[in-house]
């Protein structure tokens, strides 16, 4: 890949400066995978349980006008799904972001 100028870290710059090409093994050892094997090596991430998702959804539809429960609700719906106080605290954040 041609450049026409291209910095070096003391500030010079270099006329026609030339980056390795990322598959002719000029990348100085870096490890490059493809997309296919890096998503097979992934893990999937399980999502909560249905019931979990349900009785926190239902909250959330129910105060649509204020959709930000107090440290209470928080702490009372933890105990009532087996969530930590940051995972439900996490989970409306994001629902507000996706379904409000």
């Amino acid at each position: 890949m041609e450049l026409g100028v291209y910095g070096s870290r003391d500030g010079q710059r270099f006329e026609g400066a030339r980056l390795p090409d990322v598959g002719s093994g000029e990348t100085g050892g870096a490890m490059v995978s493809d997309d296919a094997s890096f998503t097979q090596q992934r893990k999937c991430r399980p999502n909560h349980r249905p019931n979990v998702t349900a009785l926190l959804f239902k909250w959330l539809m129910e105060h649509q006008h204020n959709p930000y429960p107090s440290e209470d609700d928080k702490k009372s719906m933890s105990a009532d799904t087996g969530l930590t106080y940051n995972q439900v605290n996490d989970w409306f954040i994001n629902a507000r972001r996706r379904y409000l």
